[in-house]
């Protein structure tokens, strides 16, 4: 009958063969990584920063009153949505102040006034528009 030996052996993990690695390749691979996770990062910092923008700039905040306490003005909404009791700009013109008045001056003083109790972060508006209007209401 033939007879079996068996071998055992002992692996020592300092004495096995390593795989011997470029020390350049390896410094290029860590600056590579540091570098995509730094952009990562700036990325992330970047999408926050603009995600809170583009929340104020949008965010229109209308005091209840601004139009009730003006006499004659309507505030007419284009470019707008409804999100949760809030107005957020959907873009384009978002407003159209309007007012009526015994006379073109005091219409066009009535719509300022109220333009002027919109809070809107970032928002703007024109400051000249019926001033021709104005000006021959003036001469005539």
């Amino acid at each position: 009958m033939p007879s079996f030996r068996r071998r055992a052996s002992v692996i020592d993990d300092d004495h096995v063969d390593q795989p011997k690695q470029d020390p350049d390749r390896s410094a290029d691979a860590a600056d590579a990584l540091a570098l995509a996770e730094e952009a990562d990062a700036e990325a992330a910092e970047a999408e926050a920063t603009a995600a809170a923008a583009r929340a104020r700039a949008r965010a229109i905040r209308l005091r209840r009153q601004a139009a009730a306490e003006v006499e004659g003005v309507e505030i007419f909404h284009a470019g707008t949505k409804a999100d949760g009791g809030r107005i957020l700009a959907n873009g384009g013109r978002v407003l159209n102040v309007s007012a009526l008045g015994k006379t073109v001056a005091q219409a066009q003083a009535r719509a300022y006034q109220a333009v002027d109790r919109i809070r809107w972060a970032d928002g703007f508006c024109r400051r000249d528009i019926g001033f021709r209007a104005v000006e021959r209401e003036r001469k005539a």
